[in-house]
Protein backbone atom coordinates (compact mmCIF):
# COMPACT_ATOMS: atom_id res chain seq x y z
CA UNK A 1 0.00 0.00 0.00
CA UNK A 2 1.48 3.29 -0.97
CA UNK A 3 0.48 6.60 0.48
CA UNK A 4 -1.58 7.62 -2.26
CA UNK A 5 -4.01 5.32 -1.08
CA UNK A 6 -4.12 5.79 2.12
CA UNK A 7 -4.83 9.13 0.89
CA UNK A 8 -7.72 7.84 -1.08
CA UNK A 9 -9.16 6.55 1.83
CA UNK A 10 -8.35 8.10 5.08
CA UNK A 11 -9.44 11.19 6.49
CA UNK A 12 -6.57 13.79 6.98
CA UNK A 13 -7.82 14.80 10.29
CA UNK A 14 -7.40 11.42 11.39
CA UNK A 15 -4.31 10.65 10.08
CA UNK A 16 -2.87 14.00 11.87
CA UNK A 17 -4.43 12.35 15.20
CA UNK A 18 -2.95 9.30 14.61
CA UNK A 19 0.55 10.84 13.97
CA UNK A 20 0.22 12.87 16.82
CA UNK A 21 -0.80 10.54 19.40
CA UNK A 22 2.32 8.18 18.18
CA UNK A 23 4.91 11.29 19.28
CA UNK A 24 2.49 11.81 22.60
CA UNK A 25 3.06 8.11 23.21
CA UNK A 26 6.48 8.08 22.69
CA UNK A 27 7.24 11.11 24.54
CA UNK A 28 5.15 9.21 27.63
CA UNK A 29 6.40 6.31 27.47
CA UNK A 30 9.79 6.32 25.93
CA UNK A 31 10.43 2.96 26.32
CA UNK A 32 7.82 1.28 24.62
CA UNK A 33 10.21 1.86 21.24
CA UNK A 34 12.79 0.35 21.55
CA UNK A 35 14.12 1.95 18.84
CA UNK A 36 13.41 4.88 16.06
CA UNK A 37 13.04 1.85 13.83
CA UNK A 38 10.09 0.39 16.32
CA UNK A 39 8.63 3.92 16.84
CA UNK A 40 8.59 4.21 12.81
CA UNK A 41 7.23 0.72 11.94
CA UNK A 42 4.20 1.52 14.55
CA UNK A 43 3.56 5.28 13.03
CA UNK A 44 3.28 3.66 9.65
CA UNK A 45 1.14 0.62 10.94
CA UNK A 46 -1.43 3.16 12.86
CA UNK A 47 -1.86 5.34 9.78
CA UNK A 48 -2.20 2.35 7.32
CA UNK A 49 -4.79 0.79 9.54
CA UNK A 50 -6.80 3.68 8.86
CA UNK A 51 -7.44 2.74 5.25
CA UNK A 52 -9.52 -0.37 4.84
CA UNK A 53 -7.92 -1.70 2.09
CA UNK A 54 -4.77 -2.52 4.45
CA UNK A 55 -6.98 -5.64 5.44
CA UNK A 56 -7.81 -8.77 4.42
CA UNK A 57 -10.93 -11.19 5.57
CA UNK A 58 -10.95 -14.99 5.26
CA UNK A 59 -13.29 -17.38 6.37
CA UNK A 60 -12.07 -19.52 9.46
CA UNK A 61 -13.47 -22.90 8.74
CA UNK A 62 -13.09 -24.23 12.22
CA UNK A 63 -15.04 -21.64 13.49
CA UNK A 64 -17.37 -20.76 10.53
CA UNK A 65 -16.08 -17.34 11.25
CA UNK A 66 -14.36 -14.49 9.37
CA UNK A 67 -11.33 -12.88 10.02
CA UNK A 68 -9.87 -9.56 9.58
CA UNK A 69 -6.02 -10.05 9.18
CA UNK A 70 -3.91 -6.69 8.69
CA UNK A 71 -1.03 -6.81 5.82
CA UNK A 72 2.38 -5.83 6.71
CA UNK A 73 4.13 -3.44 4.83
CA UNK A 74 7.62 -4.08 3.27
CA UNK A 75 10.65 -2.87 4.85
CA UNK A 76 11.50 -0.13 2.62
CA UNK A 77 7.80 0.80 2.10
CA UNK A 78 8.02 1.28 5.93
CA UNK A 79 10.59 3.45 5.86
CA UNK A 80 9.05 5.87 2.89
CA UNK A 81 5.97 6.61 4.57
CA UNK A 82 7.76 6.71 7.84
CA UNK A 83 10.08 9.54 6.60
CA UNK A 84 7.41 11.11 5.23
CA UNK A 85 4.82 11.03 8.14
CA UNK A 86 8.07 12.39 10.23
CA UNK A 87 8.93 15.24 7.80
CA UNK A 88 5.02 16.40 7.89
CA UNK A 89 3.83 15.83 11.49
CA UNK A 90 7.21 15.67 13.21
CA UNK A 91 8.12 19.30 14.53
CA UNK A 92 4.26 19.28 14.85
CA UNK A 93 3.98 15.99 16.63
CA UNK A 94 7.47 17.14 19.29
CA UNK A 95 5.66 20.30 19.77
CA UNK A 96 2.62 18.77 21.20
CA UNK A 97 4.08 16.47 23.34
CA UNK A 98 6.01 18.89 25.02
CA UNK A 99 3.25 21.26 25.71
CA UNK A 100 1.01 18.22 27.03
CA UNK A 101 4.01 17.36 29.03
CA UNK A 102 4.16 21.27 30.32
CA UNK A 103 0.80 21.40 30.80
CA UNK A 104 0.73 17.79 33.01
CA UNK A 105 3.39 19.82 34.71
CA UNK A 106 2.02 22.69 35.89
CA UNK A 107 -1.08 20.46 36.51
CA UNK A 108 0.65 18.31 39.25
CA UNK A 109 2.22 22.17 40.79
CA UNK A 110 -1.22 23.17 41.42
CA UNK A 111 -2.67 20.32 42.96
CA UNK A 112 0.72 19.94 45.04
CA UNK A 113 0.09 23.71 46.03
CA UNK A 114 -3.98 22.90 46.47
CA UNK A 115 -2.91 20.11 48.74
CA UNK A 116 -0.49 22.16 50.60
CA UNK A 117 -2.92 24.58 51.52
CA UNK A 118 -5.56 21.91 52.74
CA UNK A 119 -3.03 20.85 54.68
CA UNK A 120 -2.55 24.42 56.26
CA UNK A 121 -5.84 24.60 57.26
CA UNK A 122 -5.80 21.43 59.36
Amino acid sequence: MNIEQIASHAEINDVIEVSLAMYLLQEERPGRFKSDLAFNSQLVRRVRSLAPCNTAEYIDYKTGRTKRVYRDAKPRTIAIVAHVLKETFGVAGLTVSRLERSELSKHRQELAALHAALGDLH
